[in-house]
C-alpha cells in the first residue's frame, strides 16, 4: 500500500510540474485593444466569470458585411483572448474587401480555424502571407465560420439557394480565385457533416463516468485524477471520449463512416465547381489537440479528461492517411498543418482552453505554406 500511494504521489507532482512547465510558455491574455478601448470594458483576465459576463462584452454580428465585432474566450473562469475585428464585404474576417486587385488570388475557406475570430487580422497566417514572397505572387483571401464543412461550403460555391446560413457568403459564387485550399478541421468537420449520426450514437448506452473537477483541495484533485488516469482500467466506450478523436479510433464507427462519406462527397462538387471555373482545389487539414504532439501527448489528455475512453485502440496516423489518399485519388494536393506544427517545434500553438490556434500556431502555417509554395501553388 505504501509503495502505491508513494507511487501515485510521484506521478501526480510530475504531472503537475509538466502542467506548470507547459502553462509558463502559454500567453496570459491575448488582446488588440488598445488601452483606452480595455479601459472601457470590465475585462477580467484572472478570477472567475461566467456566460454571462461574456455575453455582456462581446458585440457580434455573425459574419454580417461590413460590421464589427468584438470577440472574447475563456480559460478557467477568465477571459483568454479579446479580440476586436470587421467583416469585410463577403462576410469575411478581412480589413480588405474581395477582389482587392487583379492579380492571381488564393482563397482558403473553412470552419472557425479560418474564420480565426481569436486573433487580430494581422496575425492570421493569410495576412501574414501576404507581406511574404507569397504575397509578391497571389492576393490572400480566407474565409471561414464556426461549424462550415466541406459540403456547405460546396453550397456557397455554387451558388446554391438552399445555402442561407450566412448571407453575406453567397457572394463567394461570384469570385474567381486561382487556386481554393479548403481546410478540414478533423473530427468536426465530420461530426458537422453526420450531426444526426453522432447525435444517435452519443444518445445510446449508459451515461459515462464524470469527469473530475478541481476542489477545494487542487492537490488532492490532482492525486485522484492520476490515480484514475494511470491506476484504474479505464473504459473503452466511444460515446466517453470527445467526438473530435473518433476518427483516430481503430474500430470503426458507423457515425465517422457516414461523416467521411459526406465529406468527401462534398469535396468532389466543391472540386467540380472549382475546376469549372478555372480554378484548382487544394485540400489541407488541421488536426485537434493535442493530436499534433503525437501518441504520448494524446494519452494523456484522453486519460485526464476522458478515463471512460482510455482503453481505446487509436491510431493518430488514420485521419491523415484517409483524407491523403482521397486527394491523391483525384490529384487534388494536400496539406497537413500538424507538418507546419512539428516543423516549427514546441507545444505552445494552441489556446489552451479555446483549442484554435493562437498567434504562433498561424505564424508556423504561414511559415509553412510559404516555404511550400512552388509546389502547392505552382
Amino acid at each position: 500500500m505504501l509503495v502505491i500511494v508513494s507511487v501515485t504521489l510521484s506521478v501526480a507532482a510530475a504531472d503537475l510540474l509538466m502542467d506548470t512547465v507547459e502553462h509558463r510558455r502559454q500567453a496570459p491574455f491575448y488582446t488588440n485593444l488598445t488601452p483606452a478601448e480595455l479601459a472601457k470594458l470590465p475585462v477580467v483576465t484572472s478570477g472567475t466569470i461566467t456566460g454571462a459576463y461574456v455575453d455582456e462584452i462581446t458585440d457580434l454580428a455573425f459574419h454580417e458585411a461590413g460590421t464589427p465585432w468584438l470577440w472574447a474566450g475563456q480559460r478557467q473562469g477568465s477571459i483568454e483572448f479579446l479580440v476586436k475585428g470587421r467583416w469585410n464585404n463577403i462576410g469575411c474576417h478581412d480589413d480588405r474587401d474581395y477582389p482587392y486587385s487583379s492579380r492571381p488570388a488564393v482563397l482558403f475557406a473553412g470552419d472557425s480555424f479560418i474564420e480565426t475570430m481569436q486573433l487580430d487580422v494581422r496575425d492570421t497566417f493569410y495576412d501574414r502571407l501576404r507581406h511574404d514572397r507569397f504575397g509578391e505572387r497571389f492576393d490572400v483571401w480566407a474565409c471561414g465560420a464556426a461549424g462550415f464543412h466541406a459540403s456547405r461550403a460546396a453550397r456557397y460555391f455554387d451558388n446554391d439557394p438552399k445555402a442561407t446560413e450566412v448571407p453575406a457568403f453567397r457572394r463567394l459564387a461570384s469570385l474567381r480565385p486561382t487556386y481554393v485550399m479548403y481546410v478540414v478541421y478533423m473530427g468536426n468537420d465530420l461530426r458537422d457533416e453526420a450531426g444526426s449520426w453522432f447525435e444517435d450514437a452519443e444518445g445510446h448506452g449508459a451515461p459515462c463516468a464524470p469527469r473530475l473537477e478541481p476542489g477545494q483541495s487542487f492537490l488532492w484533485f490532482r492525486v485522484r485524477q492520476v490515480a484514475d488516469m494511470y491506476l484504474t482500467p479505464g473504459g473503452a466506450d466511444v460515446r466517453c471520449l470527445n467526438n473530435s478523436f473518433w476518427p483516430y479510433v481503430k474500430t470503426r464507427i458507423p457515425a465517422v463512416e457516414e461523416g467521411w462519406r459526406s465529406m468527401f462527397e462534398g469535396l468532389d462538387r466543391l472540386n467540380r465547381t472549382v475546376t469549372r471555373r478555372g480554378g484548382t482545389l487544394l485540400v489541407g487539414m488541421i488536426e485537434p489537440f493535442p493530436v499534433p504532439y503525437g501518441s504520448f501527448a494524446m494519452a494523456r489528455a484522453i486519460r485526464a479528461n476522458y478515463p471512460g475512453g482510455k482503453a481505446l485502440p487509436l491510431d493518430l496516423a488514420l485521419p491523415h492517411t484517409r483524407l491523403a489518399a482521397f486527394a491523391a485519388s483525384r490529384g487534388i494536393a494536400f496539406v497537413d498543418f500538424s507538418e507546419a506544427l512539428r516543423g516549427c517545434g514546441g507545444r505552445d500553438h494552441y489556446y489552451p482552453s479555446d483549442s484554435h490556434f493562437n498567434a504562433v500556431g498561424d505564424r508556423c502555417v504561414a511559415a509553412y505554406i510559404d516555404a511550400h509554395q512552388d509546389t502547392l501553388f505552382p
